[in-house]
């Protein structure tokens, strides 16, 4: 068997059950090795117990962007990569040292491997300037056997930054099916429902969900705002004010009912690179109005059927959403055939088939 690692981030949900998927699923031998345990403004990571393919590094993290990016720095990884003995590697991106270091040990060693992203366009994640962090970019992408986006997006614009090989790989792919049987049976709500669920950061649009929440509160369209975060004192005080409806953290079939039971999910996001929350609701067989700064919104929304793609400001929403709740409700079905377009057993022939390319 050809044996694959992945250095992964965050042991996050949806990632770490697609994880287990390959390894009990694929015809590949699966390690994972995460970057860290847990993030402090992350509280719904994956519980890890250390096992024969899955793993956690004792990595230092170090706290670079208000957008809650942890650079994370692993002492250990050329000595877990050489006992792992892996034919072929994927890292998370290029703006970890941990990912500098691993690529270096690949090519020292001669291993190939590949990179994953979700950016779509220049981020600022740190404050190195561009050209130092546009070279390292470039020397991790350049210098690895293929470069693995996310999806269209990314794709595009990896093909602008580097002369490696692209091949689309939905790492970020949902749980689709345990989605919709945590669905089932949930009735959607009979007045209209919004519903925002993520982290409560300025750069995530919660400023447009507060915004709005008196208005849409006098128009008699319920808002429900679920997850944690900087601004959640802000959000607890519009729930006593009556505004919305505040439900915390939400995780698991709780997550998939209250994604069920809206009249629709919006993600008003400032900046996104992917945003699994969309294919999540529309799983769900939940309509999602996105912003255009939504990495996942084009390969999931299509406007005016499972949902809308609008400007990233307040009024856009307002309007979007009130025109929505004039509908008829939306065929639940055309959601759910839209989210399973990409699931467990596609991601999972995607790497099969990257893999066997790669490593012949």
């Amino acid at each position: 068997m050809t044996r694959v690692v992945f250095l992964s981030e965050l042991p996050v949900a949806y990632r770490h059950a697609w994880f287990s998927y390959l390894r009990f699923h694929s015809d590949l031998d699966v390690h994972v090795l995460y970057l860290a345990d847990a993030q402090s403004d992350r509280p719904w990571e994956h519980p890890v117990d250390d096992s024969e393919w899955c793993s956690t590094l004792r990595s230092r993290s170090f706290h670079v962007s208000e957008t809650g990016f942890f650079a994370r720095f692993t002492p250990t990884i050329g000595r877990e990569l050489h006992a792992l003995e892996p034919d072929f590697v994927v890292l998370p991106g290029w703006a970890h040292p941990t990912v500098w270091q691993a690529a270096r040990w690949c090519r020292a060693h001669g291993v190939p491997y590949g990179v994953t992203f979700e950016n779509w366009k220049p981020q600022s994640e740190t404050s190195l300037p561009n050209r130092i962090t546009g070279a390292i970019r470039k020397s991790v992408l350049d210098r690895g056997a293929i470069a693995l986006p996310a999806g269209q997006r990314a794709a595009a614009y990896g093909a602008t930054i580097s002369h490696a090989p692209l091949r689309v790989l939905h790492a970020n792919v949902a749980d689709v099916d345990g989605a919709r049987a945590s669905s089932e049976g949930v009735a959607r709500s009979v007045e209209p429902r919004v519903l925002y669920l993520g982290r409560l950061m300025e750069h995530k649009g919660i400023d447009i969900v507060l915004d709005m929440a008196s208005s849409l509160a006098k128009a008699g369209i319920a808002l429900d705002v679920a997850g944690d975060g900087p601004a959640r004192a802000r959000v607890e005080q519009a729930d006593r004010d009556g505004f919305l409806e505040y439900h915390g953290t939400v995780v698991g079939a709780e997550k998939f009912a209250l994604l069920a039971r809206a009249s629709m999910v919006i993600v008003p996001s400032l900046a996104e690179p992917w945003g699994v929350i969309v294919q999540e609701a529309l799983a769900c067989g939940t309509p999602v109005i996105a912003s255009t700064e939504v990495g996942s919104a084009i390969e999931f929304v299509e406007p005016g059927v499972t949902g809308a793609i609008v400007s990233a400001d307040r009024q856009s929403f307002e309007a979007t959403i009130r025109s929505w709740t004039e509908r008829n409700d939306p065929e639940r079905e055309a959601c759910v055939a839209r989210a399973a377009m990409v699931n467990y057993g596609t991601v999972t022939a995607e790497l099969e088939s990257i893999v066997a390319e790669v490593c012949g």
